[in-house]
């Protein structure tokens, strides 16, 4: 990384809450230390905010406005404008990138950070200096320049943050879980890094009184609130519902997804424990589903039909649309 360069934050890291708070976290430390300085427009912040507001309705325009103009206060000279006449003569896979291109030239940065790398081909910024990385790659490029003084700021920025999450408050291993397992935009370098900068009798002493879950932590979502493996986009219900359905034993289960059988105990013990809550968020998944125009009880096979809505409540699918679910169930449009 070079001396004090401009950054520009693509709106795409600064959607999601736990990257946002971290990225401009560092930012305020860095920039005390001119180690780099942070950039972007009030159209980034109306692309993130709007997409926000799409996907999140319990959050409010008032609020997230709120958030944007402490993040502009926070962050010196952080605004960047007279750069819409670039747009036009920029080429770039999705045009509707141009404009985060545009801003990085105009303000003559050499990093964009976004979660589409692949939208930012190098032969398009090769000739501005420009490069694009992913927060992960960013913040481990910041380590590796700055050794043990990265370190201690990539420290004191997730140390802060973490005092000030009280709703709801997080463990270290409920905070961890979050930054690498977030959807597009995984810390999974940073969060390795920050496991041996943290000692792990202090990770683990955090844990909540009578806390007995030590490989499984609660995610952000809506209103699903089954816990996930931790590190790993796995609900819990995912593992059980499959040695269920496919008679799995104990040491299959830790063979197929990789899990010390400390892991498969902890979540058979929990799904037992919590058969309420997995039938209360199948039931809400199934009727969520039912306002999509799918309806699991028109499947004649009824074990198929609780086969594929137990994987989708499990989250081991996707649902890319209704015709693809339905599909699979075999109805007729």
């Amino acid at each position: 990384m070079n001396r004090n360069p401009a950054v520009v934050f693509d709106a795409c890291v600064l959607y999601p809450a736990p990257l946002r708070d971290l990225l401009v976290e560092l930012s305020g430390l860095a920039q005390d230390r001119d180690w780099f300085r942070a950039k972007w427009t009030t159209e980034i912040h109306e692309e993130w905010i709007r997409n926000l507001l799409e996907n999140r309705p319990d959050l409010t325009r008032e609020q997230l406005t709120r958030t944007r103009q402490l993040m502009d206060r926070y962050i010196d000279d952080c605004l960047v404008t007279g750069y819409e006449h670039r747009i036009e003569s920029l080429t770039l896979p999705d045009e509707n990138d141009r404009h985060v291109l545009a801003t990085a030239i105009e303000c003559g940065a050499s990093i964009i950070v976004t979660a589409n790398v692949t939208d930012f081909p190098a032969a398009a910024l090769v000739a501005s200096g420009i490069v694009a990385m992913t927060a992960d790659q960013f913040i481990i490029d910041l380590l590796d320049t700055h050794e043990e003084a990265g370190e201690k700021v990539l420290e004191e920025a997730v140390r802060s943050i973490k005092r000030r999450l009280k709703k709801p408050p997080r463990c270290w291993n409920q905070y961890l879980h979050c930054l690498e397992t977030m959807e597009g935009n995984e810390l999974i370098n940073t969060v390795a890094r920050l496991r041996t900068i943290i000692s792990k009798d202090e990770v683990l002493s955090d844990d909540p009184p009578g806390w007995r879950w030590k490989h499984l932590v609660a995610v952000d979502h809506e209103w699903k609130k089954q816990l996930h493996v931790l590190g790993r986009k796995l609900p819990a219900s995912t593992v059980w519902v499959a040695m269920q359905a496919n008679k799995l034993t104990k040491d299959q289960a830790v063979e197929n997804w990789d899990l010390p059988l400390s892991a498969i105990d902890e979540i058979i013990e929990y799904c037992e424990a919590n058969k309420e809550l997995l039938e209360n968020e199948a039931a809400e998944e199934k009727r969520r589903l039912e306002e999509k125009g799918i309806k699991i009880d028109d499947v004649e096979d009824s074990h198929q039909a609780e086969a594929v809505l137990e994987r989708i409540i499990a989250g081991k699918e996707a649902i890319q649309s209704s015709a693809s679910v339905r599909k699979e169930l075999g109805l007729n449009d």
